[in-house]
């Protein structure tokens, strides 16, 4: 999420939350009880992860406002199912129990049915495997959706301040390249802390079956490179290639599509755009949104691997190739290469034949996609134009020779994906 104050500020309420004092039913963070909630299994259960330890818990409350919106839809949440929200902000984390039957308006009437006595980084992949492995265990279901909510950055983390050091390094100059979430630990709303690796979060999801989807209510995470890494996680994974608005998701809009027995993921992007572009008036965001299907990812891997095989990809046939993040422009101010969009820099590089036939390839990918006409982006405060022929709703990155001249690790860094090698070894395999 765009965790900075930008135009039309959702205005939260800034009180304090009531202490929450643990009683029989609650769990401490030493000791897990036995406690739940259901009498038999539930059709889904959905994991809503927040990750809020940063500016999303700022003055703006995103973190509340979101919960608010939660709870009013919980008549949309079918009987026996349930909405497990784990929040860590600047209060201890907690996790909270929603389902139809719950009454409470906002978060300040909710009581967690966990509640840690202590801080913790809930941006570690162990704090992640933790929530995970409770929900499980007390909250059986069919099936099970998660959403991770926070900031994000793709599958690369800014790198701003970095300095050489090799890849698996133990170097402090690489503990910054995390893609996903903040936590400070300081239970503050700085955005300077811990991130987690994508590929740290696919083996902790690898665990864990029965997952419908994982949707990204966060930053940039609608990347080949990321959708790659949890392939083999759930059958689905929606987010956006750029920024998507500060105030995220209107939860009470999409909550029947999280819930729905056959999901659908199309229910759930139609529902977060429309609620932008159509029935919210007096919004001035836009948002680009897409799903990804993780069925179809190796064999469209093939096609990009004998693309990448036989044409060289670069500066000069770029320009003017739809990019969600502007390197030339914010890049080495802000430490993040260029987010293009994957069609249409397959557009350029490709003859119309080879275009049409990579175009099948992808539609079999990307099974629902949406844009606006614009998006606004804090990096340089102003709206940018989609240009709709060239949206995919999924950016790539390429190794660019500017990025060497600069000296950035980022095609180094590539090479820690399960893509980046992939595209790798067939360029070596020639």
């Amino acid at each position: 999420m765009t965790g900075i104050s930008i135009r039309n500020k959702i205005i939260a309420c800034c009180c304090w939350a009531i202490l929450m004092v643990c009683s029989a039913t609650f769990v401490s963070c030493s000791h897990d009880s036995d406690y739940t909630n259901v009498d038999e299994p539930a059709d889904r259960v959905v994991l809503v992860y927040m990750v809020a330890e940063n500016s999303l818990s700022g003055s703006d409350r995103f973190d509340y406002a979101d919960i608010k919106e939660m709870l009013s839809g919980t008549s949309y949440i079918p009987k026996g199912d349930h909405l497990i929200v784990y929040l860590d902000n600047t209060n201890l984390p907690a996790l909270y129990d929603i389902d139809r039957k719950t009454d409470a308006s906002s978060y300040y009437y909710l009581e967690p049915v966990k509640q840690w006595q202590e801080d913790v980084n809930s941006a570690s992949p162990e704090m992640l495997d933790e929530v995970l492995s409770y929900v499980y265990k007390h909250y059986p279901a069919e099936s099970y959706g998660l959403v991770m909510w926070s900031h994000g950055s793709g599958w690369i983390a800014n790198h701003q301040n970095y300095t050489s050091a090799p890849a698996h390094s133990d170097s402090p100059a690489r503990k910054p390249k995390t893609s996903f979430g903040i936590d400070n630990e300081l239970n503050t709303s700085s955005n300077k802390g811990a991130k987690m690796e994508v590929w740290d979060m696919a083996k902790v999801l690898k665990q864990y079956d029965r997952l419908q989807f994982v949707f990204f209510d966060a930053c940039f995470m609608q990347c080949i490179e990321v959708a790659y890494e949890l392939r083999d996680v759930a059958p689905y994974i929606i987010g956006s290639p750029a920024e998507i608005p500060a105030p995220g998701a209107h939860y009470g809009r999409i909550m029947s599509s999280l819930f729905k027995h056959d999901f659908n993921p199309d229910d759930l992007t139609s529902a977060y755009f429309n609620y932008y572009n159509q029935d919210n008036w007096e919004s001035t965001y836009g948002v680009l949104l897409s799903a990804i299907k993780t069925s179809e990812l190796d064999a469209f891997a093939d096609v990009m691997a004998n693309i990448f095989r036989s044409h060289d990809v670069n500066e000069l046939n770029l320009m003017n190739t739809l990019n969600y993040l502007d390197f030339d422009f914010v890049g080495v101010r802000n430490g993040l290469p260029d987010f293009y969009d994957i069609k249409g820099v397959m557009q350029n590089a490709l003859s119309d034949a080879e275009y049409q036939e990579w175009l099948a390839a992808f539609n079999n990918v990307v099974v629902s996609s949406y844009a606006s006409n614009t998006w606004y982006t804090i990096y340089e405060k102003r709206d940018i134009p989609v240009d709709h022929d060239q949206y995919s709703g999924v950016s790539v990155f390429l190794d660019l020779k500017k990025y060497a001249d600069y000296k950035m690790p980022f095609p180094e860094d590539y090479l820690l994906t399960a893509w980046g090698r992939r595209m790798k070894e067939s360029q070596n395999n020639e």
